[in-house]
């Protein structure tokens, strides 16, 4: 081994006979005791399969400077909380100091800081009983033992956080794992009963409570417990405030509480006094400002796609269809069939994300947000309104082209996160608007009946809350000072990726295999997205930088000179649709090329002024 490839350690060994390699390990400071097999005083010790690192905290040896005896400052004894004298100076004690850190292979987490709040999941939730459902205190490179900002490093708690920056969401959510009872060979306890007070029995699920920032880019795991089928959302209102309480005794201000639309959870909101019309109770800490709960939008979103293709009808409130000019107030699932099975065969389809598959999901499709938002999109709403106007259909498959695309929307602003977008003062004009619009949606959604009874649906309470929840967030926020409000960082994101990462070695863990993967994905962070995951990447920043390979220089392409791409000579032989979605296409590709500062020359080769009225192939517009 050249070197150790964890980030500031210099920990260097070659074996006797053994020349230099090139590849780059971690050392074995880096694992704690429990992560060995055999006999330490016997020299036969080696690392467990299922080895983790842990320990990463490791500084640069601070370089001693040569002092003439006419600056030396004199020896002054130190006194330290131990009642140890040292006779040096600062400098000296200093390098002790590393020295001694740098040699110890173990204890290094008991030298924490008093704001430590990798001691929050232990006040939070660790019991008697149930000690194994607090998440281990460990050390991570390149930020806080607390692991609250990966921004402050070696800060503890949240002092190098800004007011703003310290206001986060918690966010909470089950996933499955394999019922079995199992001995965790590290601390020798068993793992795999339900972990809740009040309950008993063989988990089935682990529930994981995660902060995340809600202006700035940080997210960590607090705790989590073992659960059953059968969960009495009631016993989580102690340990939420739990946690707000925690988090706020090292400076952290909890703003939003997200979590599905499980039943466990709607009993926890019935806890609070919390309502879909009336999302928020008084702050624990602050009780003269609100803690806000919010259903996760991307869940709500899969449960009205589910409704709409499982064959119930939407119907829409009259003075809806009055104020939008709407042909009908139904919304149904045929008009997407029949575009399904219009484009089929077809090379270039009108919505090219909608088949067969989307309209007709299996298990794991259905857990999808790309599969919802396939359905609810502009490219679906604007075929179905082609297929009115040049393949004669009912002019009904309108009102679903409108609902579609309106879904869309809501569904842009409530997860936003570009600042270009984002909800803001700055730009007042596109503020109203979308404060209009989310209020108006309330009415809509309000009004919706689904389904041949019409009765209220759980999907309408959750569109409600959030769309309520985002209003009432963002006029606070921006009232205490913020510059602008990203509204996907109240969403479950965050923890879904972790779950995806969690599954990535064994889709439904054990009890023990998800606590080593656990610890495995806080220590990373996510060293890369899961692509096959359910949720898109919540964009939050990568902790591990130290596993990061230097791109090596490589020479640049050879450039390949076309003269000619196609024959424009002879006609593509394609329907009148395929040429409408072809001139599509060439209408996007244009609009990014000329986005750039090109001559005028150059914009006038590539388009002319001629109407939409004008032009046969500009269908889907």
């Amino acid at each position: 081994m050249v070197g150790c490839a964890a980030f500031g350690c210099s920990n260097e060994s070659i074996r006797e006979g053994r020349t230099a390699e090139n590849s780059r390990k971690l050392c074995h400071v880096h694992f704690e005791d429990d992560q060995f097999i055999g006999n330490k005083s016997g020299g036969n010790l080696r690392l467990r399969p299922d080895a983790v690192p842990t320990v990463f905290i490791h500084r640069p040896k601070p370089k001693r400077r040569k002092s003439t005896s006419r600056s030396m400052p004199p020896a002054v004894n130190v006194r330290n909380d131990d009642h140890t004298n040292y006779g040096t100076s600062n400098i000296e004690i200093q390098g002790d100091i590393e020295v001694e850190f740098q040699g110890n292979e173990r204890d290094i987490t008991d030298r924490e800081s008093e704001t430590d709040v990798s001691r929050l999941p232990a006040a939070s939730m660790s019991g008697a009983d149930n000690q194994e459902a607090t998440l281990p205190e460990i050390s991570v490179p390149g930020a806080s033992q607390s692991g609250v900002s990966y921004e402050q490093a070696s800060l503890p708690g949240s002092d190098g956080m800004s007011e703003m920056e310290k206001k986060c969401v918690l966010t909470l959510d089950e996933m499955s794992i394999t019922p079995s009872v199992e001995l965790h060979l590290g601390t020798g306890r068993l793992f795999g009963n339900t972990t809740l007070p009040g309950h008993k029995g063989q988990a089935t699920h682990a529930l994981v409570f995660m902060l995340a920032g809600a202006t700035t880019r940080w997210k960590q795991v607090v705790s989590y417990h073992y659960s059953g089928n059968f969960t009495d959302g009631a016993v989580c209102q102690h340990i939420i405030l739990n946690i707000v309480e925690a988090a706020a005794s090292i400076g952290l201000h909890v703003v939003n509480i997200t979590t599905d639309m499980g039943s466990p959870n709607r009993a926890m909101w019935k806890s609070f006094g919390v309502t879909y019309a009336k999302p928020w109770t008084a702050h624990p800490v602050k009780p003269h400002q609100h803690l806000y709960f919010m259903p996760d939008v991307p869940h709500v979103v899969k449960n009205l796609k589910s409704a709409l293709v499982n064959g119930h009808v939407i119907t829409i409130p009259q003075d809806v269809v009055d104020k939008e000019k709407l042909p009908s107030s139904v919304v149904s699932v045929g008009p997407l069939k029949d575009l399904v099975s219009y484009q089929e065969g077809m090379a270039l389809k009108l919505a090219p994300k909608l088949s067969r598959g989307v309209l007709e999901p299996s298990h794991f499709e259905k857990m999808k947000v790309s599969s919802a938002m396939h359905v609810f999109s502009k490219s679906s709403s604007a075929a179905l309104r082609y297929m009115v106007a040049e393949e004669h259909r009912p002019e009904s498959y309108l009102t679903t082209a409108w609902f579609l695309e309106t879904v869309d929307h809501w569904f842009d602003l409530m997860s936003l996160r570009n600042t270009v977008t984002a909800l803001s003062h700055f730009k007042m004009e596109e503020y109203d608007k979308a404060i209009i619009f989310l209020r108006d949606s309330i009415h809509l959604f309000r009004g919706l009946k689904i389904g041949p009874k019409g009765s209220w649906k759980p999907v309408q309470t959750g569109l409600v809350m959030a769309t309520t929840t985002i209003l009432e967030v963002q006029h606070d926020l921006l009232r205490q000072g913020h510059k602008f409000v990203l509204t996907s960082r109240f969403t479950q994101d965050c923890l879904e990726n972790t779950f995806s990462s969690i599954r990535l070695r064994n889709s439904v863990p054990t009890p023990v295999e998800f606590q080593y993967a656990l610890r495995a994905v806080t220590v990373g962070q996510f060293l890369s997205p899961v692509h096959t995951g359910s949720y898109v990447e919540d964009g939050s920043d990568h902790l591990a930088d130290f596993l990061d390979t230097q791109n090596s220089s490589c020479s640049p392409p050879d450039v390949l000179r076309v003269e000619q791409l196609v024959d424009l000579t002879t006609p593509p032989d394609i329907t009148k649709t395929e040429s409408c979605v072809l001139y599509h296409l060439a209408g996007y590709i244009v609009k990014r090329v000329i986005s750039f500062s090109l001559c005028d020359k150059c914009q006038c080769a590539l388009v002319k002024n001629v109407s939409d009225g004008e032009n046969e192939r500009a269908g889907l517009l």
